[in-house]
């Protein structure tokens, strides 16, 4: 089945239990997974391919959803899929280990954990972020990032 095919059947899903709406068609396989933001395309799914999406849904009752998740089509991982894996594992099980009452955005993310080097060229432009009523405020940027700065960032007005 293609990618469409494939997000056609999460839509179907999340709208049969009650969903409302998808704000983003972010389903890709294979190549396409790494770097993230390739929307669902004719691709078609492959034996071997990780399957990797992002539900950007509101809910039953105007409950907004954001949850990503890759799988795997088939049986048996690659020995890069795992490694892969495992840094991706435990560079969010530590950022969770963190976390405590009253803590703050800006001091989570004041000394992220690291991660080898080998995944910086392509590594996810944000630690965290929030889910907002506008886009998905506050931002916390990954500190190898390669995003361009905001103009609110330029002009010193910190926008996370």
């Amino acid at each position: 089945m293609s990618e469409h095919e494939l997000l056609g059947v999460f839509y179907h899903k999340m709208l049969s239990l009650g969903g409302e709406h998808c704000f983003s068609r972010l389903l890709s396989t294979g190549h396409k997974t790494n770097p993230w933001f390739h929307e669902a395309g004719s691709k078609l799914v492959r034996p071997g391919d990780l399957v990797a999406f992002d539900t950007n849904m509101t809910c039953p009752e105007g409950y907004v959803c954001d949850i990503s998740r890759t799988f795997l089509c088939g049986e048996k991982a690659t020995p890069a899929q795992k490694e892969a894996y495992g840094v991706a594992h435990e560079f969010v099980q530590e950022l969770a280990g963190r976390l405590r009452p009253g803590l703050s955005y800006a001091e989570l993310v004041e000394d992220p954990p690291g991660y080898p080097d080998a995944y910086r060229e392509q590594c996810y432009s944000f630690v965290l972020h929030g889910v907002g009523t506008d886009d998905e405020p506050p931002f916390h940027r990954s500190p190898t990032s390669r995003v361009r700065r905001s103009s609110t960032e330029s002009s010193g007005r910190t926008w996370w």
